[in-house]
């Protein structure tokens, strides 16, 4: 007989979704602060723990101490906000097609995502997202009070369950933290919910699925009951016949995250550091003992001398001296220390103690590899946002815009062109000679730092001639006071 496999609902995520999950948990918290990490690490001897107890018969409380001295050096974290601040140091760079409307750019700019979130705000989470887990999801839904599309960050949690055809989506469900209805103002309560975006006879529609609770936020049911009808929502007065949903990356299959290699060499270096920090507890304080001495007296006359703690063994032979302390275990952990940080220095986090003073790209580009992993995630996220941005126009102003008529570049910096200081004065070179285009040279400039981001050369070309102008018009002037003063 069959053994009954357990019922499946909309809330049961999928198999690799659970795999993967352990690692996303993992990579939030080292990539977070030394609190997320230890927070993690609740019961002595619980599966997962990050910092292994220093001994298997070890209890709860000497662990609780052992916690104490632990210490996470904070190396994915920072490389983590080195990586998003490098990948967003410049302003996204976004080109509408010529015929879109004059207030699209700066709608896009100021409110692109949920709640008015201006566009850098937005990349700000979508690639720290992206980093961590490489798994965020961007969904563009409609405000129908606002009659306004608009963008919203999906962390990899809440993407419990998908399917695809061969070319397309065909369902994601996301779970969501909804506010219970019967939650007060002062003591709001945040119960799970279930969308299940879904493509049926090729119309989009959203289900919602829910939980019934009690007035004080307590489930009266496990079943997950659909609530109302299912949404259809419309663009130009007729129902989506795709799903508006696109993974950060471009990728709708699992990968590991971007920085595990980084997050797994760390909590090795995690647990080194924090036994060598045990190690030196007992280092630092000393344990004298006497032995041979056993009137009770006499020992505590010896020991109320203030001397520190004691340690009475009765022997044949009065004696007194010091327990050894792990000084050679110190220096054991401390070169395999050392060579845990090399390892991790060789991965590409060397740029976060650079033995010359260099600028923040200067030292990205010191590790080819991470550089080259660096652009393909720059170019998966840009294209992402150019079909996302095509959506959002389309769904306001009613366009049939192809995500090739938009050019969205969130960095420049990882494109494939020789910079430096010789090909600079060789390229103003070629501009001078007519062999190269302005825009092609103002454009290197811009690369390298050397005018502004935001600098519009048709403005700058007026400005210019209106300079030459007035230095003409100065000109003249000297000129006719010097002939006058010649006359005179």
């Amino acid at each position: 007989m069959a053994t009954p496999t357990a019922i499946k609902d909309v809330s049961t995520p999928r198999d690799d979704y659970l795999a993967q999950s352990a690692l996303w948990e993992k990579c939030r918290a080292v990539c977070g602060s030394e609190e997320e990490v230890l927070s993690h690490d609740l019961l002595v001897h619980a599966q997962g723990n990050f910092l292994i107890p220093f001994s298997p018969s070890m209890t709860q409380e000497q662990y609780n101490l052992f916690k104490r001295e632990a210490e996470l050096p904070g190396i994915s974290a920072e490389f983590t906000q080195l990586l998003v601040g490098g990948l967003l140091r410049k302003e996204p760079q976004l080109e509408l097609p010529k015929d879109a409307p004059e207030e699209a750019l700066d709608w896009l700019t100021n409110e692109f995502g949920v709640d008015g979130t201006p566009l850098n705000a937005f990349m700000q989470s979508t690639v720290h997202e992206e980093v961590v887990t490489t798994r965020g999801w961007i969904f563009v839904d409609y405000d129908e009070d606002e009659k306004i599309p608009f963008a919203t960050m999906y962390p990899a949690e809440s993407i419990v369950n998908w399917r695809r055809s061969k070319t397309e989506l065909t369902q994601v469900i996301v779970k969501v933290e909804e506010l219970l209805e019967s939650s007060n103002e002062f003591h709001p309560v945040y119960q799970p919910a279930y969308y299940v975006h879904e493509l049926v006879n090729d119309v989009y529609q959203v289900r919602t699925f829910k939980q019934q609770y009690d007035e004080n936020g307590n489930v009266k049911d496990n079943n997950w009951l659909q609530v109302g009808d299912p949404v259809i929502p419309e663009m130009r007065g007729k129902p989506l016949n795709f799903i508006p949903a696109w993974p950060s990356n471009g990728e709708i299959e699992l990968q590991n995250p971007f920085l595990l290699t980084i997050v797994n060499k760390e909590i090795n270096l995690f647990n080194k550091i924090s036994r060598r920090n045990h190690l030196l507890l007992g280092a630092g304080t000393y344990t004298p003992y006497v032995s041979g001495v056993a009137d009770e007296a006499d020992f505590l006359k010896i020991t109320r001398s203030g001397l520190g703690s004691w340690l009475h063994l009765p022997d044949k032979d009065a004696k007194i001296d010091v327990v050894k302390v792990p000084t050679e275990a110190l220096v054991d952990y401390d070169r395999s220390i050392e060579g845990n940080i090399e390892e991790m220095a060789r991965l590409g986090v060397r740029m976060l103690s650079p033995e010359t003073a260099q600028s923040g790209v200067a030292l990205q580009l010191r590790n080819a590899s991470q550089t080259a992993r660096l652009g393909t995630l720059n170019t998966k996220l840009s294209a992402v946002m150019t079909q996302v941005i095509a959506v959002m126009l389309n769904w306001r102003y009613g366009k049939e815009y192809d995500a090739s008529e938009i050019k969205f570049k969130m960095q420049d910096d990882f494109d494939n062109i020789v910079t430096g200081e010789g090909w600079l004065r060789l390229a103003t070179e070629w501009y001078e000679n007519n062999l190269i285009p302005r825009s092609v040279w103002i454009n290197l400039l811009k690369r390298n730092d050397i005018i502004p981001d935001d600098y519009n050369d048709e403005e700058g070309s007026k400005e210019m001639d209106k300079d030459m102008l007035d230095f003409k018009k100065y000109s003249d002037t000297m000129q006719t006071k010097v002939n006058d003063n010649a006359i005179t």
